[in-house]
């Protein structure tokens, strides 16, 4: 018998679709070939669009809630963000 509630379903699909969506960007990242790289960036596709979907459900029915950021915190980590680019870019650009 499952007791799981519609909301704790979608949540373990939407986990289990994130956790998909790793894998096939592993497998295309080592993928020895062009066909190979094809098949595994057409399955990331349609898993990301599946993980969309399962995602855009929860938010409608208000299971799935946003945080909102106060504007300094996303300050904050773009300042965080641009930071390790510019460090990468010198480091690989010199």
């Amino acid at each position: 018998m499952n007791n799981l509630t519609d909301k704790e379903m979608l949540i373990d699909v939407l986990t289990s679709l994130k956790s998909l969506a790793g894998i096939y960007h592993h497998f295309s990242i080592e993928a020895s070939n062009d066909f190979v790289f094809d098949i595994a960036y057409d399955l990331q596709d349609e898993i990301l669009n599946e993980q969309r979907e399962c995602y855009n459900k929860l938010v409608e029915h208000g299971w799935y809630k946003m945080e909102v950021a106060p504007s300094s915190k996303i300050n904050q980590e773009l300042v965080k963000f641009e930071t390790a680019r510019s460090e990468l870019d010198e480091y690989y650009l010199g």
